[in-house]
């Protein structure tokens, strides 16, 4: 069994996306979370296959599957698709 990941689907040009990485900062240096942009192959990919319809997206999940989640105001949890709150 593998460590659960978290994956930070941006878009270039998008305010939100700045504002994201900037509040996820210590964890995106930690590599708690990878920043995948959705003009590359992978954020292609995953934008595909999980139906990403707007950025910032953070994908949850581990052993490559993954849920659609949002980063909640206090930028500190997200909350996904399947009604869970999680702690970053």
């Amino acid at each position: 069994m593998t460590e659960e990941k978290n994956i930070l689907i941006t878009q270039e040009g998008c305010g939100h996306c700045e504002e994201a990485k900037e509040t996820l900062d210590p964890q995106i240096r930690s590599g708690t979370i990878e920043v995948v942009p959705i003009e590359s192959r992978k954020g292609f990919d995953l934008a595909n296959k999980y139906s990403i319809e707007f950025t910032p997206t953070i994908l949850n999940g581990k052993d490559g599957e993954y849920q659609k989640c949002m980063l909640k105001e206090d930028g500190k949890t997200i909350e996904c698709d399947n009604g869970t709150t999680k702690e970053l």
